[in-house]
């Protein structure tokens, strides 16, 4: 069921709640034609509503989101054409015969690469982050990658200018650093970054044990061939360019020892420059296959993230689930949390780590989760048929401790015996509650009454063409007091089909009600429609 909220409704502003823009999703709905949410007209008349479409836009793409992944080929495109062009001008044939078609070329990408720096500026109050906007802007703006976007377009402004022609060529130089937008679409740079971060005091030992090897080595040498060859060793800094040479292992030949004690020492040098230099890049490498198996194992210990379904457990349900949230372009991941071994799903981030622990939760920020979902899972260790029991009392226990600690959190918890039921609507704990048993026995039933009824059943369910949706009865023009007979007439004249309602703050609903049931304005209306209605 993809009925989807942000927030509990008792804490919405009834005036937020009577605006076209609904206040539990990202969407509007067209007064002209309800059945169509859309994300544009009303909606992006709502200059956080864009901002906010803007922002998920211009990030790294999510599973999905194809408005997203469209802009960063484009973008993508467009990097590897300046840097080729820029190269292309080095060569005086194509320069001479090419130079104004790649002077307007790169016309047009600074105005495109700006569009896009002053968008990510006014988006970027959307990030995570210190509260107030212009705090938020600040940073952006100081981050590296920032910083790399305006050096990209900084020289094409900067020849508006007077300035000497001798930093000419400087500034065309600043042009190259477009290659470093890349990064922004590479997770191979953040994985890079991590690791560099983790092992920079190991690093900085063994860069500090090259120097100190450099540095003496390249005196002792300087004073053994120093006599020999005035000329290419004269001092000690110009022969610390041997030694570098000689320790990496490059090897150019331009300098090089001709006595005996010279050359002994040089070769010596060159044993170990290949062990000094062989410590750092074995730490890198350690680093970054500890980095890709910490992430296959779900060894991960904080997430700051916000607008994330938290899905605590996996059985057999689950990757469909899954499956139907991963084209949301609201969600900003899926986080899954079971000590089982990884599932491997494309687009969820699995963390190995006990959901019923309040402090894990915490880590992954739940606070600013869209949904938690507690699907009923076993735990470790029991036997190979595991009490029901013991599995609702698990899920049950976890329920209980998020809305305790986060009341504010959406939640979903799937109960497998029927007795529990009772439990959790008599104290409110969660806010959607899935019965499997009840499910499966039901549509069994309904199945053997009447004949056919599965296939419209699992239509429905699996999501097949038509889909749910929910508008707010003030939407589509409703007043309070209205008989749903009127909703009905609505819906046949616009092609949706209600099925019922859903009101206040306890999520009270009623399915197929009559038709002289009054309606309120802030009622959630329940209705079915084609899937492509959504786009």
């Amino acid at each position: 069921m993809k009925i989807r909220r942000h927030l509990l409704p008792h804490q919405i502003p009834n005036e937020r709640r009577r605006t076209h823009l609904h206040p539990r999703r990202h969407k509007c709905y067209s007064t002209q034609n309800p059945a169509r949410p859309i994300y544009g007209g009303e909606a992006l008349r709502r200059p956080n509503a864009l901002r906010k479409r803007a922002y998920q836009t211009l990030e790294k793409a999510q599973p999905g989101d194809t408005l997203s992944r469209i802009v960063d080929l484009s973008i993508l495109s467009l990097i590897t054409l300046n840097i080729a062009a820029l190269m292309m001008e080095t060569i005086p044939a194509i320069e001479e015969a090419w130079g104004p078609f790649l002077e307007r070329f790169n016309t047009i990408s600074v105005i495109i690469f700006s569009v896009e720096y002053l968008l990510r500026i006014w988006a970027s109050v959307e990030a995570e982050g210190p509260r107030g906007s212009a705090a938020k802007r600040l940073r952006y703006m100081f981050s590296p990658m920032a910083i790399i976007d305006l050096a990209a377009i900084l020289p094409f402004f900067l020849f508006v200018l007077p300035i000497d022609t001798r930093f000419v060529r400087v500034i065309r130089l600043l042009r190259v650093l477009r290659i470093f937008k890349i990064g922004r679409y590479s997770n191979s740079i953040g994985t890079m970054g991590r690791v560099f971060k983790k092992k920079r005091d190991d690093l900085l030992v063994s860069l500090f044990v090259i120097a100190i090897l450099l540095v003496f080595f390249s005196n002792v040498m300087y004073h053994i061939e120093n006599v020999a060859q005035p000329g290419k060793f004269s001092n000690a800094f110009q022969t610390m360019w041997w030694g570098v040479v000689t320790i990496t292992g490059v090897g150019y030949g331009d300098v090089y020892p001709i006595t005996i004690a010279g050359k002994i020492l040089g070769g010596c040098i060159a044993i170990m420059g290949i062990v000094t230099i062989a410590i750092p890049i074995g730490i890198l490498g350690s680093a970054y296959v500890e980095d890709a198996a910490n992430k296959r194992l779900g060894k991960i210990k904080v997430i700051r993230s916000s607008d994330h379904i938290i899905i605590c457990g996996h059985n057999r349900i689950t990757s469909k689930v899954i499956q139907d949230l991963l084209p949301e372009i609201t969600i900003s991941r899926i986080v899954l949390i079971t000590q089982k071994p990884n599932p491997e799903i494309p687009g969820v981030l699995y963390v190995d780590a006990d959901w019923t622990d309040i402090g894990v939760l915490r880590h992954l920020s739940i606070e600013r989760a869209r949904s938690c979902i507690i699907m009923a899972e076993s735990s470790e260790g029991l036997r190979q048929d595991p009490d029901p029991h013991m599995i609702d009392m698990r899920t049950l226990f976890t329920l209980y401790k998020v809305k305790r600690e986060f009341p504010n959190v959406h939640t979903v918890v799937e109960v497998i015996n029927p007795d529990r039921l009772a439990m959790v609507k008599a104290n409110l704990l969660a806010d959607e509650i899935i019965l499997k048993e009840m499910i499966d026995g039901n549509l069994t039933a309904n199945c053997i009454k009447i004949p056919g009824v599965s296939k419209l059943i699992y239509e429905l369910i699996n999501l097949e063409g038509k889909v749910l949706h929910e508008t707010d009865a003030g939407a589509i023009g409703l007043t309070d007091g209205c008989p749903y007979g009127e909703v009905v007439r609505h819906g046949i004249e616009h092609e949706m089909t209600f099925i019922g309602f859903i009101r206040g703050t306890q999520n009270l609903s009623q399915l197929s009600p009559g038709k002289d049931t009054a309606i309120m304005r802030d009622d959630r209306l329940i209705y079915i429609a084609d899937k492509k209605a959504r786009r």
